[in-house]
């Protein structure tokens, strides 16, 4: 297994009801591991919480060439289902021989504890981002954290209890 640690540094402006001038420095951890299928890689997307709240965290599942466009499908965590599965979703046109690669390449994701805490640290970060849309968000921002935060502190427990622990 082949392992690469990318640390991108970025400054956003953090809105807070009390003082909308603070800013928040966020560092986001991306991994790209190698397991072998067609030279497949994965890559957690960084976070984004209007993306984000809607798939869930979600990977983008590369080819090994170096080339930043070589994407060729993602899978994403579905906290609506609430199952601990990595999911194949918004493919690239393929063949099908590659979607069989990318298929046996997801179902391996379920082994990957740096994946497992890629996708938690976007939960938590997701559930912050709801509870405060419950309390300062616009009609429909409330209306979506407070359909999906059970889901996703549900899923979340189940991470820490049934993989990382």
């Amino acid at each position: 297994m082949h392992v690469r640690h990318t640390f991108l540094i970025s400054l956003s402006l953090f809105a807070s009801p009390t003082n909308s001038s603070d800013s928040l420095a966020v560092c986001d951890e991306s991994f790209e591991i190698s397991i072998g299928d067609n030279d497949l890689i994965w890559k957690m997307q960084a976070y984004n919480y209007t993306d984000t709240r809607v798939k869930g965290p979600h990977i983008n599942i590369k080819r090994d060439n170096g080339d930043p466009k070589s994407v060729v499908s993602e899978a994403k965590l579905d906290p609506q289902t609430g199952e601990l599965d990595w999911e194949r979703c918004c493919d690239r046109p393929m063949s099908n021989k590659m979607k069989e690669s990318v298929d046996r390449f997801v179902s391996k994701l379920k082994k990957d504890k740096t994946l497992w805490r890629a996708a938690r640290v976007q939960l938590v970060r997701g559930i912050e981002d709801m509870e405060l849309d419950k309390k300062h968000g616009s009609k429909g921002d409330k209306d979506i954290a407070t359909r999906n935060l059970k889901e996703w502190q549900i899923l979340l427990e189940r991470i820490d209890k049934d993989i990382l622990d």
